[in-house]
């Protein structure tokens, strides 16, 4: 009887899952946002050459100018570098965080990057 019962919840167990598919998040710009970044890059002398591809030097010119400021490269495109290029939200820098505010933060991203370097784009270098 038990095995019974245990081949019954087994199979309903089976039939029970989610009928949703995982979406995976984006990994890149789309073509046209990256040719916008190109574009801008290639006006700043960061990029020879718009290619609309995501490719490897549009994300070393990104990386770079990351790290000119002194900010982190695992994001890549970093929101700070698109508002320097003049491609940031339409509410970037209305309301700056607050100290204590901006602290918690560069806190929690300092404690993922430590935490994740495979996802850094630099990898630690």
């Amino acid at each position: 009887m038990k095995r019974l019962a245990l081949f019954l919840l087994l199979a309903v167990a089976a039939s029970a899952t989610p009928s949703h598919r995982h979406k995976s998040k984006q990994t890149q710009p789309d073509p046209a946002r990256t040719t916008q970044i190109q574009e801008a890059l290639v006006r700043e002398g960061k990029l020879p050459a718009v290619t609309g591809k995501w490719d490897r030097p549009t994300q070393d010119a990104l990386a770079a100018m990351a790290r000119e400021h002194g900010w982190s490269t695992c994001h890549v495109p970093d929101a700070r570098v698109l508002v320097l290029l003049g491609l940031g939200s339409s509410t970037a820098g209305a309301a700056a965080p607050t100290v204590a505010e901006h602290s918690r933060l560069a806190d929690n991203q300092a404690i993922y990057e430590r935490e994740h370097p495979e996802t850094c784009y630099d990898h630690g270098n």
